[in-house]
């Protein structure tokens, strides 16, 4: 079974960082700090946060509209079609 991409890169990264002086990785890292920062991508706790506002909400929906469809339920059988 073939390793996932980024697997590979990350093993070369390693390997090649191992060969490198100090200097030249930290301006590495900071490229790629950089290069991140700039795809507008959210932390881990940030998207965790925001699931649980989601699931939240959602709860929060499904509750209102049986709410709503046992107000409702009593006025249809008394309306004729």
């Amino acid at each position: 079974m073939p390793r996932p991409p980024f697997e590979n890169f990350f093993d070369r990264a390693s390997e090649f960082f191992s060969h490198t002086t100090p200097e030249l990785e930290r301006r590495l890292k900071q490229m790629v700090q950089s290069a991140l920062a700039r795809m507008d991508l959210v932390t881990r706790e940030e998207f965790d946060a925001q699931s649980r506002v989601l699931q939240a909400t959602r709860a929060r929906l499904e509750a209102l509209e049986k709410q709503i469809d046992e107000m409702e339920s009593p006025e249809q059988k008394r309306q004729p079609d």
